[in-house]
């Protein structure tokens, strides 16, 4: 009798730990799930600047647009860039047209309204005007967000080994 009773108290300290250990490991998963996309905006509006600050830093009153954009766009990572001239031209990186026609179609986070979710995929859309033009920029974030994701999907992975290894060791 005493047997059952101490294996049905080990058996409730197990569940409980497991509870407690549970919710601990999914507000961790919350806030690193916060933090990684966090860094994914912070990361990709850097990029946005840069490419926009080059940009500025390089162009003069008779800047061959169609020549310099191609330059400053990531063509394997699907990036676009269109330029609009004072004069009312625009020009477009290559598939630059076809896809910020999508990204207008598309729709955004409320927090994060830069962001532009479409069928071209994700992008991070920036504008700025400098006067004699302005920029538009979409970078794609498909292949940061896939990293994160990877990670994520590991770090859960490896909380549920920890739930199951630690229940396993107390249970014991």
């Amino acid at each position: 009798m005493i047997l059952i009773k101490s294996k049905s108290a080990q058996a409730q300290l197990t569940k409980r730990f497991i509870g407690i250990f549970s919710g601990i490991i999914l507000i961790m998963n919350v806030l690193y799930f916060i933090a990684a996309f966090g860094f994914i905006y912070e990361f990709v509006k850097n990029q946005g600047q840069n490419v926009e600050n080059s940009l500025y830093m390089e162009v003069g009153n008779e800047t061959k647009w169609s020549s310099v954009i191609d330059n400053y766009v990531v063509e394997k990572n699907e990036d676009v860039l269109m330029v609009q001239t004072s004069t009312g031209e625009v020009f477009y990186s290559e598939d630059g047209q076809e896809i910020f026609s999508e990204l207008y179609q598309g729709t955004s986070i409320p927090l994060m309204p830069k962001v532009i979710f479409s069928s071209a995929g994700i992008y991070y859309v920036t504008t700025r005007d400098y006067g004699d033009f302005s920029i538009q920029l979409g970078i794609n974030t498909e292949l940061v967000m896939e990293l994160v994701t990877g990670m994520i999907t590991i770090s859960v992975i490896l909380n549920i080994v920890a739930i199951l290894l630690g229940s396993l060791l107390i249970y014991k």
